[in-house]
């Protein structure tokens, strides 16, 4: 074994031993259950050489709140008064199925864990781009190292069509991440097998993207593209007071479906004035499925909307 490889070991070791710790903070804060494929996503990004973290800086990923609880002292961070660990590195449209992992550096560009149910593991990684379209996409990956390599690839081609020179500067700096990730990648095929991580159930799409996993008993979600058209032109025109009675109605019934579709586009809309029925929707939606923990991260995020981002650090 060379002096990296055995450096890499030591440190996935080591993560994933502070693994059990962190999974019970995440459990504590969030009410969710925590994949062992971040911790081989955090020994990916502590292992890296001075030439590794140059690359990195250059390709714009870092970790973010999940990632960072991997860090020496992550977990012993102080909270200011008043405010929730669980906004941290979230933004004010970002949906309660997300939970910042990883972040970018340009646009707002941060990717999430993907939890469809809280009592399930995340069977996806999700991508938002918050001063972009904002919209949330996901299925394309499982893990976080399968993220950080693609972005690495893309970064390859994106560099091959603006010319050789630049093809060449940034293949130097990025083909060492490629053989890193490559030594990471059977631990992180390992992790998932051992977790027996979910498979992604595609679904429609909702405005604002990747729509939420609803059982049929649920109700119409009415997410036809015609219907998810047409329900936006109604919403951007300020014309939502029949929508959102057609979803109290069914809040009433005991069907969870379109008030969560609706809840999750007037998140979308950022409509400071609608607000309060979005946090009403969301929360009766996900405590009629069941979803504890998402209603209360829903509260969490709609009660502090006031800023884009928030610090939750001292």
């Amino acid at each position: 074994m060379n002096q990296a490889s055995a450096w890499r070991e030591h440190v996935l070791s080591q993560m994933q031993e502070r693994f059990h710790e962190v999974s019970d903070h995440m459990r504590e804060t969030f009410g969710l259950s925590l994949p062992r494929h971040v911790a081989v996503a955090a020994a990916f990004f502590q292992a890296g050489d001075d030439h590794e973290q140059k690359a990195l800086a250059r390709l714009g990923r870092r970790p973010g709140l999940v990632l960072r609880w991997f860090e020496e002292g992550g977990l012993a961070r102080k909270i200011k008064p008043g405010l929730n660990e669980r906004l941290q590195d979230r933004y004010r449209r970002d949906p309660p199925e997300f939970v910042t992992a990883l972040l970018g550096n340009a646009e707002g560009l941060h990717y999430g864990l993907w939890y469809d149910d809280p009592a399930q593991l995340p069977s996806t990684v999700a991508r938002i781009q918050s001063f972009g379209s904002g919209e949330v996409s996901g299925g394309q990956h499982r893990t976080l190292l399968s993220v950080l390599r693609a972005d690495v690839e893309q970064g390859l081609r994106d560099a091959w069509e603006t010319g050789r020179s630049d093809f060449l500067d940034r293949a130097r700096k990025y083909l060492p991440l490629l053989d890193t990730l490559r030594w990471f990648e059977p631990h992180d095929d390992a992790a998932v097998a051992q977790d027996k991580l979910p498979a992604f159930t595609p679904r429609p799409d909702i405005n604002g993207g990747l729509g939420p996993l609803i059982p049929r008993s649920a109700g119409d979600a009415q997410s036809h593209p015609s219907e998810r058209e047409s329900r936006w032109q109604a919403l951007q025109s300020g014309k939502s007071e029949a929508l959102i009675s057609e979803a109290r109605r069914a809040t009433v019934s005991g069907k969870s479906a379109f008030p969560l579709v609706l809840g999750r586009e007037l998140l979308f809309l950022d409509d400071e004035a609608l607000r309060p029925v979005a946090l009403q929707l969301l929360k009766s939606a996900y405590e009629g499925l069941r979803r504890k923990a998402l209603a209360e991260i829903a509260q969490v995020v709609l009660t502090h909307r006031d800023q884009e981002t928030v610090s939750v650090y001292e």
